[in-house]
Order: C-alpha cells, then sequence, then structure tokens
C-alpha cells in the first residue's frame, strides 16, 4: 500500500502545475505563436538595405538640365519638330494609382532603367555637364533601390497596374527612339524634375524612417528654393 501511494504521489508533482514543468510547457505554445508573428510582422517589412542616399548638394543641376531643354524647345529647331507631346511625356497615369509601396518601388525603378543610360549617353555636350551631376545621385540611389527591392516581402503578387506602367515605359522607349533617340533624350531631359520631386521624393517619404534623415531635410530645402 505504501509503494502504490508513494508512486500517486511522483505522478501528481509531476502533473502539478506548482512542479515547474507544467507551466514552462503551457507558455510554449502562446511564445512559439508570439514568435511567429513577430517573424511575418518583419518579414512583411522593408529589410535593413532601405537606405537611400542623402541628397547632395547639387541638385540644381536637375533644374538647370530641364530648363536647357525647355530653351531648345522653345526655339522649335532639331529635335523638336519631329519629337510629338507623346514622344516627350512620361507615361505616369498608371503609376499615380500604385497604392502599395513594393509596387512603387518598381516603377521608380522601370523609370531609371530608362533614365540613367540615356543620361549617360547624351549627344549634346553641352548638357553633359548637368548630367555627370544628376548622375553621382542617381547611381547610388538605383544601386540602394536595387538592394531594397531584392529583399522585398517572398512570394508578394505584383499588381496589374505595375504590369502595365512598366509595358508603357517600354513602348514608350521604343516608340520614342524609332521616332528619334534625341526625342527620347529631351523627354528625359523635360521630366528628370519630375522624377526627382515627385518619384523620388515619395520613396524618400515612405521610408522615412529608414534613411539619413538629413536627406529629406535636404530634399525639403530644395523644393522650397526657387524653380
Amino acid at each position: 500500500m505504501d509503494s502504490k501511494m508513494e508512486i500517486f504521489s511522483l505522478r501528481h508533482r509531476s502533473c502539478s502545475p506548482s512542479s515547474g514543468a507544467g507551466p514552462r510547457k503551457w507558455l510554449l505554445g502562446p511564445l512559439a505563436l508570439v514568435i511567429l508573428l513577430e517573424v511575418a510582422r518583419v518579414q512583411s517589412l522593408p529589410i535593413g538595405s532601405c537606405y537611400f542616399p542623402q541628397i547632395p548638394e547639387h541638385l540644381n543641376a536637375f533644374r538647370q538640365l530641364r530648363n536647357q531643354y525647355e530653351d531648345e524647345r522653345f526655339k522649335g529647331g532639331e529635335p523638336w519638330k519631329n519629337c510629338t507631346r507623346h514622344h516627350l511625356r512620361f507615361p505616369r497615369g498608371k503609376m499615380h494609382h500604385l497604392r502599395n509601396k513594393w509596387d512603387k518601388m518598381e516603377a521608380v525603378e522601370a523609370e531609371l532603367a530608362l533614365v540613367v543610360p540615356v543620361l549617360q549617353n547624351l549627344s549634346e555636350p553641352a548638357f553633359s555637364k548637368h548630367a555627370s551631376k544628376i548622375l553621382e545621385f542617381l547611381h547610388p540611389f538605383q544601386e540602394a533601390l536595387a538592394a531594397c527591392i531584392r529583399d522585398k516581402t517572398p512570394h508578394r503578387q505584383k499588381s496589374s497596374l505595375l504590369q502595365q506602367f512598366k509595358e508603357e515605359i517600354q513602348k514608350f522607349n521604343a516608340s520614342s527612339v524609332q521616332q528619334s533617340p534625341k526625342c527620347l533624350e529631351a523627354a528625359v531631359g523635360l521630366n528628370i524634375v519630375h522624377l526627382l520631386e515627385v518619384d523620388i521624393h515619395q520613396l524618400q517619404h515612405l521610408f522615412r524612417h529608414r534613411h539619413d534623415p538629413r536627406t529629406t531635410t535636404r530634399l525639403g530645402e530644395i523644393l522650397q528654393g526657387p524653380l
């Protein structure tokens, strides 16, 4: 009888919450759930590579390049007589409707894939000075953007609007080059300020908690400056 009572007592202590093992086992379930939820939350956020380069001091080059192309446009010479508004205006209609920050990043990446090679190979030497300063900012920004996109949430489904925007950019590129390579150069020059002050600035705002705060401050000063 004593041996039976001893066995019962041991079983009772091993199952009792006061023994210490019980509470630990009871906490494992909720703790595992909390960990899984936190992992999912972190995976849904931009990774630490979403650090965009600081805005440089010579961003007036964006406006100066645009002004040069606008002056040439008013003169009405080559290539303007062969370039219609369709060939000089970026197709941004779909981009305005993008709501997901990842879609916006890929849209800007598509724009940069068009703009950067054009700026690197301008046919007008007089425009190259401002273009080289612009590229000093766009090159590191493009690299940072690509790194951020690589760290996006796995298996994220792209919106149909993003796909349509990319297709429109490709068609615009082909159409402008077919009309005249200078039409594409002019389109880039005329739209370069919009790329900075609207598209890139919007990304800086979306990820303002993940890059150098001086970037936003400097860009804000420039946007408030004289046109």
